[in-house]
């Protein structure tokens, strides 16, 4: 069953990339704003599902499922009392990229070009992308975002799935 509701993570995947635009290159280099703990990105359970199932199909570790769920909980280290990651541990610094990009978050995908409007402040002045960002706010968001709706539709499914499992298994 986890496998209906991948399925349908990756077609709603594709209807957001479809409201992105398309770089040949990397128009952001170096910045990687997006990709530290500032940005505060946003994991569901789902998500993080999907992204442990892409990483074993690729042939990576459970571990590195783990660390980007302790980066996006900004856990810290206890002895220095910072983040335990500030940068994203899928964040390639050699190539300058995700290392998941298939299968990275719906936060991630959107961050640097949909922004709710008290969050604008996260954007650099220097940003690539600031020009072109659409703000949102609680009232424009489905209209602004329309495939957030039938993304946390599913999401909302896929913890009541989950549940249900859990409940059922334990009878």
């Amino acid at each position: 069953m986890d496998e209906y509701f991948y399925n349908l993570t990756e077609l709603i995947y594709k209807e957001v990339d479809s409201y992105l635009p398309v770089y040949k290159n990397n128009p952001c280099r170096e910045c990687k704003i997006c990709c530290t703990t500032l940005a505060s990105q946003g994991l569901t359970s789902l998500e993080f599902d999907y992204m442990r199932e892409y990483l074993i199909k690729n042939s990576r570790t459970d571990e590195e499922a783990e660390n980007f769920r302790d980066y996006i909980d900004k856990l810290k280290n206890e002895n220095l009392n910072q983040p335990l990651h500030l940068i994203c541990p899928f964040y390639n610094l050699q190539a300058k990229g995700c290392s998941i990009y298939p299968a990275r978050p719906l936060s991630c995908r959107t961050f640097g070009y949909f922004i709710k409007d008290e969050r604008q402040y996260l954007i650099p002045e220097e940003c690539y992308l600031k020009k072109n960002i659409k703000i949102y706010t609680k009232q424009t968001f489905s209209e602004i975002m329309p495939f957030a709706q039938p993304f946390y539709s599913l999401v909302y499914d896929y913890e009541k799935f989950r549940n249900d499992d859990k409940s059922s298994s334990k009878k």
